[in-house]
């Protein structure tokens, strides 16, 4: 369901600028904020974690660039780092009653993922 919002059948090579997913993803979790807040206070949340972080990780892991600022680093643990970030604010953001727009939240974060040099793009 979540999935198939932030990857819709029809975009071109299943992709869209990891921006505009995470955006999808957040107003689609703020439209059901009394679901997904549940599921926080709930053992089922965790399938939902995963299936987030593993989106998630594949958009950072196809965009984000090892040169520059991340040329000395181990790719791997950088995409798992900016992954369980990303996911920790989302979380955050859901517990306590979305105090930020969803639009405000997916460019803090986007912010962030820039620092690292994450592609607005696949290239």
């Amino acid at each position: 369901m979540l999935r198939g919002l932030c990857v819709p059948e029809n975009h071109e090579d299943h992709h869209l600028p990891i921006r505009d997913s995470l955006l999808l993803a957040l107003e689609y979790i703020e439209r059901h904020h009394l679901f997904y807040y549940s599921m926080l206070n709930n053992k089922g949340m965790f399938y939902f974690w995963q299936n987030m972080q593993q989106m998630m990780m594949q958009g950072i892991s196809n965009q984000i660039s090892m040169d520059r600022i991340n040329q000395h680093a181990n790719k791997e643990i950088l995409v798992r780092f900016l992954t369980s970030a990303s996911v920790g604010v989302m979380e955050w953001w859901i517990m306590n009653k979305m105090p930020y727009s969803a639009e405000e939240i997916a460019d803090e974060i986007w912010l962030l993922l820039e620092r690292n040099q994450v592609q607005k793009e696949i290239v």
